[in-house]
Parts: C-alpha cells; structure tokens; sequence
C-alpha cells in the first residue's frame, strides 16, 4: 500500500480503504438495495408511483437505513461491525475516527447525511423526493442538484484527502478502514 492511505486513528497508523475497494462495496450495497426494493415493490403491487405508493416509498427509505445502520452493527459483530454486505466482501469497515468500533448512533448519522445530503443512497432518495412530491411539495426536486453538487464535492474530497474520507465521515467522525492491516 501507498503512503497516500494512512491514518493515524487513535494513536496508531493504519490502512484506509482505497478509493477503488470503496466504490466497489458502494455498488455491490446498491444492487442488493435495488434488488430488495424490486422485491418489496413487486409484493405490494406497485408497478407505477402515485400518491396512494407513499408509505411503500418511506418503507424503502427505512429499508435502506436499515441496511445501512443495522447490519452492521447487529449482523456483522465484533471485529466485524462497521461492515455491510459490500463492505465485508471487499474487507473493508467503518470504525470512528478514535479508533474505536463504530457505533448505532455514529453510523446512523453517517447514513442519514450521505443520504439526505450527499444523495448517496439512490433508492431511497428518489423514494423519499417522490413521496415528499406526492404530499404537496414538488419543488422538493431541487434538492436533487443539491445532492449532486454535495456529492461531488464529497468525492472530490474523498479523492485528494490522504484519510479518503467524504464527508458523511467527517460529520460523523468515522473513516472506512482495511479489516486486514
């Protein structure tokens, strides 16, 4: 490993996660996102959006916090918490910036602004505009530049900082690590 993926966490060095392993688990975490949102929408029938699919979109929104938030706390234990499914196949965590496993309310944080802000979770961000849309506030659409605008800042950040961190990490003090170090 290069020298450009150290972090001193909590008065060790160790190995952040490359950029390239990130976006990897990004993506293996979003197909198993839109697969278990094609799920749930198939059994309640929704094959078009309108304003009696509301709750179907805020339980795609909870659905995508969940998995972001409680599999890898109450699922991956131990020196395993801090993964998700995509995290875990490329050996890679989240723990928070002290070192430190990370926690409930560490990930939650991390979570709600890579999704609100950043506009990371694509499922659940377009549910969430859609069913906030559907209840009177169209102009709720606008928000979406914002999340790219955001998002790409935080890329950009993540791609010059030696930490790799974006900045839902920032917020919530967290840095995604290799497991094996």
């Amino acid at each position: 490993m290069s020298k450009n993926n150290k972090k001193v966490v909590k008065s060790n060095t160790v190995l952040t996660a490359p950029n390239s392993k990130r976006l990897i688990a990004y993506l293996i975490d979003q197909v198993i996102i839109f697969v278990a949102t094609g799920i749930i929408m198939a059994l309640l029938g929704i094959t078009e959006l309108s304003a009696s699919s509301i709750p179907s979109l805020f339980a795609i929104v909870v659905l995508v916090l969940a998995y972001r938030i409680l599999v890898p706390i109450f699922v991956f234990k131990g020196e395993n918490s801090g993964q998700t499914l995509g995290k875990r196949i490329m050996g890679i965590k989240v723990i928070h910036t002290n070192g430190t496993q990370v926690t409930l309310l560490g990930l939650s944080i991390r979570s709600v602004f890579a999704m609100i802000l950043e506009g990371f979770d694509y499922f659940a961000v377009i549910s969430l505009y859609n069913a906030i849309g559907f209840l009177g506030f169209p102009q709720i659409i606008f928000l979406l530049y914002m999340n790219i605008f955001v998002g790409l800042v935080s890329i950009v950040i993540m791609v010059i900082r030696p930490s790799h961190q974006m900045l839902h990490d920032y917020v919530a003090n967290t840095v995604t690590i290799l497991v094996k170090q």
